[in-house]
């Protein structure tokens, strides 16, 4: 299709229909009310927060982007099962 394109071919109709396919496979978020993406955001965020603070002895909501990230990538590590580890 690129090659058409360079051309001079007109593909207007098929970039149209790839364009309609690609958009219907995504729904688009809700980002107002009670169950919207900025407020179950939010709570993650105050539930990461929390989870960090007990985890780093450490306010998460004082910590730099840096230190944040680097908690929950430390957190994150350790929570995982170790290869081999029996139950």
């Amino acid at each position: 299709m690129l090659l058409e394109i360079l051309r001079g071919v007109d593909n207007s109709e098929r970039i149209n229909a790839i364009d309609e396919f690609l958009f219907g496979l995504a729904k688009p978020q809700e980002f107002s009310g009670k169950k919207g993406a900025e407020v179950k955001y939010v709570k993650k965020y105050e539930e990461m927060s929390l989870i960090l603070t007990k985890y780093a002895n450490k306010d998460a909501k004082k910590m730099t982007v840096l230190e944040y990230y680097q908690a929950y990538h430390a957190l994150k590590k350790e929570s995982k099962p170790k290869r081999g580890a029996r139950k």
